[in-house]
């Protein structure tokens, strides 16, 4: 199987916007392959909020998978991923958000897109939305994909309430999710995106940096549902 290495620097930009995520490579001597088995234990996946978020209808609606992962026995130190069957939907939808995949205007990292396996170069180059999860190409194309109707019609993993009302959490196979909120009334939060743990390790480790994977947070649009 082919390793390692193909998903890395891109953490920080993601992570620390709740947005999205990225793997990372890693050349310590130590780090082993997580097993087949282990990469398939569903995980946890947990929005949290500010505020009562309990009557909230969330759908975890996966994008990518984890096909292989790597850990130094604490953190994950890397993965590589695999589409989830919306690679027509997310090549739409980079299409719409006017997202140059064949030019290096819009590609920072240096892996080729394949249209087989979209989210690969997704995760690596739309970084732009370090400093607000409301701007950026990756929440161009985030808005865009929620008009997909490989997305909207995935009728996904339903979240359920999680420790208290600000939390609601979905038990779903590791890889990387958008999480819809598809309330009917009221506000709604726009299209969330992140990935998952893997084999109960929440925590992604780059070089001297560190970060949290499996939580997203809950971000209300200031348009009511409806208007997306």
């Amino acid at each position: 199987m082919k390793t390692k290495n193909l998903l890395k620097a891109t953490v920080a930009t993601l992570v620390a916007s709740a947005m999205g995520l990225a793997g990372v490579s890693s050349a310590m001597a130590d780090t082993t392959r997580i097993s087949a088995e282990d990469l398939a234990k569903n995980q946890t996946l947990t929005v949290e909020a500010d505020e009562d978020i309990s009557g909230r209808t969330l759908k975890a609606v996966p994008l990518a998978y984890y096909s292989y992962a790597q850990t130094d026995g604490t953190n994950i130190t890397g993965f590589d991923l695999i589409d989830a069957g919306k690679a027509s939907a997310i090549a739409d939808a980079l299409t719409k958000a006017h997202i140059d995949t064949q030019s290096k205007k819009d590609q920072t990292a240096g892996y080729d897109y394949n249209a087989s396996n979209p989210m690969v170069w997704v995760v690596q180059n739309l970084l732009d939305s370090e400093n607000s999860p409301w701007a950026g190409k990756l929440r161009d194309f985030i808005d865009q994909l929620k008009h997909e109707t490989a997305v909207t019609g995935d009728k996904g993993t339903a979240f359920a309430k999680g420790a208290d009302a600000k939390h609601m959490t979905a038990s779903v196979r590791p890889g990387v999710y958008a999480v819809v909120d598809t309330t009917k009334t009221g506000q709604a939060s726009i299209v969330m995106f992140n990935g998952t743990g893997i084999d109960g390790k929440t925590t992604l480790k780059n070089g001297t940096k560190t970060y949290t994977l499996g939580t997203v947070d809950y971000k209300v649009s200031d348009a009511g549902v409806g208007k997306v």
